[in-house]
């Protein structure tokens, strides 16, 4: 439901956070990161569930976190780095991150959201100019970006 502030205000949903470059493309509220969002709530997370759907992924992480994805994402590991766009390609790169610690999050002023999980680095990217790209819920705080 978080295609709309208001369609999501009329089931009950805690508000999403408004980040510094909120601003509505077609009528729809489009969000970065807040300004103060900070990911370190997402360090230790384990993540316990990755689903795949033909447009999204959603991540699961113990500690009532969830992340769910529906832009371009960056892999990075030692070996190099690889975009990937579609969301079983995004999917199958979560995978072996199962059960996994978040041994790092951070946001940037760009909207960006990067996560260490064991040895490999997911970039997820505001790559939308229509759409949300990523959601992250934690409790009752949810962040539309």
């Amino acid at each position: 439901c978080a295609r709309s502030f208001t369609r999501c205000a009329a089931v009950g949903r805690p508000q999403f956070q408004r980040g510094p470059t909120s601003h509505v493309r077609q009528g729809v509220l489009m969000n970065g990161l807040p300004e103060d969002f900070d990911a370190s709530f997402l360090v230790g997370a384990i993540l316990v569930q990755v689903c795949v759907g033909l447009h999204e992924v959603i991540l699961r992480f113990v500690a009532d976190i969830d992340i769910t994805i529906e832009c371009d994402v960056d892999v990075t590991t030692g070996t190099g780095s690889v975009a990937l766009a579609l969301a079983p390609e995004i999917g199958s790169a979560f995978i072996g991150a199962l059960h996994q610690r978040v041994a790092a999050a951070r946001g940037s002023p760009e909207g960006d959201l990067a996560i260490e999980l064991g040895d490999v680095r997911f970039t997820l990217h505001d790559s939308s100019d229509a759409y949300e790209s990523y959601h992250v819920r934690h409790g009752d705080r949810l962040v539309v970006v």
